[in-house]
């Protein structure tokens, strides 16, 4: 069954939006809050599948966006990661920071088109969840054996020859492997690869530039460039439209 989070102030769109995913799908149940706190409760009880969001909560305090706080702070929890967010909201186009910060699936603008939502709903609800495991990567380096946990892998890059696998506290320099052997080792472990010899571990972006294609990296890494032939595959592995 998959469970859907409305974090909506207005009761009437709050219930048309459950009507719509009720419509679209069969088995699902829906889970309603107009505030910030009922929201983390379902979110922490319940792992949720869609959430629908507004940003603005509170109508009564001028510039409001606890919609983007909510989903801040989801952002932060391993298993929402990756879950589908879409604003549907009446504030003026935040797309630049929801779609690139926050990895949003969509930006809806209100008064919204039925059929757009009631796609939108159907997309997110009916694509498949990728599960993300943990492996042990093992690696020879002068006759030493080297074991690297991929979660602790911000990314790797291939420079003449050598894996420079950048963990959050070192860089391990692999002689004689190349990425195209590492790829399938990663498979199913949350790495996209943004360009020909670099692959980047998902849970560890802290930032996206589609415009000047790069992706800002966490725990002080810097940043890495998204090579032109890699932008569509990098949009569909972060849920960015």
């Amino acid at each position: 069954m998959k469970k859907v989070l409305i974090l909506e102030d207005n009761r009437s769109i709050s219930d048309l939006l459950a009507y719509m995913v009720k419509k679209v799908c069969d088995d699902v149940r829906i889970y309603t809050a107009d505030n910030l706190k009922d929201a983390y409760a379902v979110a922490l009880d319940f792992t949720i599948d869609l959430f629908l969001i507004d940003i603005i909560l509170d109508t009564s305090r001028p510039g409001d966006t606890s919609g983007l706080i909510f989903v801040e702070r989801i952002r932060e929890m391993e298993k929402y990661h990756l879950s589908p967010v879409v604003f549907i909201t009446s504030m003026e186009d935040p797309r630049l920071y929801s779609y690139q910060k926050l990895r949003c699936y969509e930006f809806i603008e209100k008064p919204f088109d039925k059929k757009r939502v009631s796609e939108t709903i159907r997309r997110c609800l009916t694509y498949p969840s990728k599960k993300v495991e943990q492996r042990t990567l093992f690696f020879q380096k002068d006759r030493v054996a080297i074991a690297v946990c991929t979660k602790d892998i911000v990314f790797m890059e291939s420079v003449r020859h050598i894996l420079h696998i950048h963990t959050m506290e070192e860089i391990i320099e692999v002689p004689y492997t190349t990425l195209k052997r590492v790829l399938p080792q990663v498979d199913e472990c949350g790495f996209i690869q943004c360009c020909r010899n670099t692959i980047v571990n998902i849970e560890c972006i802290e930032n996206v530039d589609m415009s000047n294609r790069y992706i800002g990296l966490k725990y002080g890494k810097g940043s890495v460039e998204i090579g032109a032939a890699y932008k569509k595959e990098v949009k569909k592995a972060l849920n960015i439209i």
